[in-house]
């Protein structure tokens, strides 16, 4: 998944919770107007990525997915005080603990592993967009550190 992608879900994500109806009129590049409503709309802020064809990493998907919603729909249901490879110098850090703490993500093991400079999936996404859209199918109960 390159981070084009991973901000046009989120733009429509966000255009659907806010009322819309998630369809964007194409401009070129094909991701434009979601860069653009992106920005204008605090899912990322303009220069935060300069490449939007390279693959995203799990650390960059955190930090879009996190804010396709208001911070509100993410209220925590686990206890995570710290992950074994995400310290508070990682990348996106916060987005990170946010999501694990909402039940989001969960881990790639039984401690929590995030593998933040790890290229995300399509897979991997869609699992993670969902819970992000779909509260009743977040992890519940999870403690990490």
């Amino acid at each position: 998944m390159t981070i084009a992608e991973a901000v046009t879900i989120a733009a429509r994500v966000h255009h659907i919770y806010n009322g819309g109806d998630g369809q964007f009129t194409q401009g070129s590049p094909w991701h434009q107007v979601y860069v653009d409503y992106a920005i204008g709309n605090g899912i990322i802020n303009a220069g935060t990525f300069s490449d939007y064809g390279k693959a995203a990493t799990r650390a960059e998907m955190a930090f879009i997915f996190s804010s396709a919603l208001p911070e509100a729909e993410f209220a925590s249901q686990n206890t995570v005080n710290a992950l074994p490879d995400v310290t508070s110098s990682t990348p996106y850090y916060s987005a990170i603990l946010m999501l694990y703490k909402a039940g989001v993500v969960a881990g790639s093991d039984s401690i929590g592993t995030f593998n933040p400079g790890a290229n995300i999936t399509r897979a991997e996404a869609a699992a993670i967009i969902s819970r992000v859209i779909l509260k009743d199918t977040r992890f519940s109960g999870k403690m990490f550190g």
